[in-house]
């Protein structure tokens, strides 16, 4: 499944990289590893699939929103990837 991703590599909730929840606690049983961006595309690939990722650096959260100034290449995309193989 090709993914899209947008994604600020200082975001202070979800982890760019591998890292925890920002309201867990990494000394208590209930500790939550998430994966980012980063680890989840890199997995893709090695698995040899179709992504785009837009990492931006000293970002935040702020970023999340972002796919939508970003329609066309996110489109473009979608369209190489499903209509053309």
């Amino acid at each position: 499944m090709p993914g899209v991703f947008f994604h600020g590599k200082n975001d202070n909730l979800l982890p760019y990289k591998t890292g925890h929840h920002h309201c867990c606690d990494r000394n208590k049983a209930d500790y939550i590893r998430l994966d980012g961006s980063k680890p989840i595309t890199e997995k893709l690939d090695d698995l040899n699939s179709s992504y785009l990722l837009h990492s931006f650096k000293g970002g935040k959260k702020e970023h999340s929103g972002i796919a939508f100034d970003y329609l066309p290449e996110v489109f473009s995309s979608f369209n190489s990837v499903f209509l053309n193989d």
